[in-house]
């Protein structure tokens, strides 16, 4: 279903910070910032791509397992654990890792 990608194959969708997503529009260019909340937490179905939504498009283009495995290797923010079921990104955190990589 997935393919394994390394964070240089990873090219995200370009944009500036204030973009926005229009799904009415798809031949707009979509800014990654512009997928997250102005603040809070972003859950993992809110950031990788999702089968069950392929519409929808994801801030970090990759599969749930790659992006468990950037974190454990320190290339991808690390998650806060909210309670006990529930682990998040803060956006600040998402966000401040798409512009170091230049988008």
């Amino acid at each position: 279903m997935y393919q394994k990608k390394t964070i240089e194959q990873v090219t995200p969708i370009a944009g500036d910070a204030f973009g926005a997503y229009h799904p009415v529009n798809q031949s707009q260019p979509v800014s990654i910032v512009g997928l997250l909340p102005a603040i809070g937490y972003v859950r993992l179905a809110q950031i990788v791509l999702d089968p069950k939504r392929p519409e929808r498009p994801a801030v970090v283009p990759v599969s749930p397992a790659t992006l468990w495995r950037w974190v454990k290797a320190g290339s991808f923010p690390s998650p806060v654990k909210l309670s006990d079921h529930v682990t998040a990104w803060p956006v600040d955190d998402i966000r401040k890792w798409i512009l170091d990589r230049g988008t």
